[in-house]
């Protein structure tokens, strides 16, 4: 009996959830087929009023899923600096930068030095941000990880081969900052990116080269 109650009580919940939360899709359409299932396995355990319960959800899901598997369905999570979408029929990923160097940009559209320097920017006190841009990263480049320790260290020839537009981006700046802005750019980049702080020797280096291609 008090199995049963169990039973009933979490059928309850799950549906509850389902309702708030849950998308049509491949996901919905496999909770749907478990619950006919559990539906089977209750009826066999001679528990057929909690097998009725289970089964007549299972088949509410594999409706709904079918009446809403074609809209295309996405999830959308907002942080402060960022917005990401993921599509729930193909998993593909997608986010929007909200603020910062690259506000109005989308993380497709960015170069590996780009989505760097934008991680380096970033508040380490935004974990949730962090943790949705790293997600990024781990999709779009598997081995940004290993890029990101592997960059030399910054030098002439490095610093000559960086456009001035290159240097402006990753320095957050807009065309005509003087000297000074570029000091204090720098600064505060060199804050965040510095191995003490969690940052690399790489970000270190190209931070660096921005500056000095700027006041060269």
């Amino acid at each position: 009996m008090i199995q049963a109650l169990l039973g009933l009580v979490a059928s309850l919940a799950l549906w509850s959830l389902l309702r708030r939360g849950l998308q049509p899709g491949a996901g919905l359409r496999g909770v749907g087929v478990a619950l006919l299932a559990g539906g089977g396995v209750l009826l066999l355990a001679r528990q057929p009023g909690l097998a009725a319960v289970a089964a007549a959800l299972g088949a509410a899901l594999l409706a709904r899923a079918r009446r809403g598997g074609r809209r295309g369905r996405a999830s959308t999570v907002r942080t402060a600096t960022l917005e990401m979408m993921l599509d729930h029929d193909s998993g593909a990923m997608e986010g929007r930068v909200l603020r910062g160097a690259f506000a109005g940009r989308m993380l497709s559209d960015l170069t590996l030095e780009q989505l760097l320097t934008l991680a380096a920017e970033i508040d380490a006190g935004e974990t949730q941000t962090l943790s949705l841009l790293h997600a990024w990263l781990d999709r779009a480049h598997p081995d940004w990880r290993d890029a990101q320790d592997a960059a030399p260290p910054a030098s002439g020839a490095t610093s000559g081969a960086m456009t001035r537009a290159q240097a402006l981006e990753i320095l957050g700046l807009r065309e005509g900052a003087d000297d000074g802005a570029v000091e204090a750019a720098w600064r505060r980049l060199m804050k965040r990116v510095h191995p003490d702080v969690g940052g690399s020797e790489a970000l270190v280096a190209q931070v660096t080269a921005a500056r000095d291609r700027l006041l060269r």
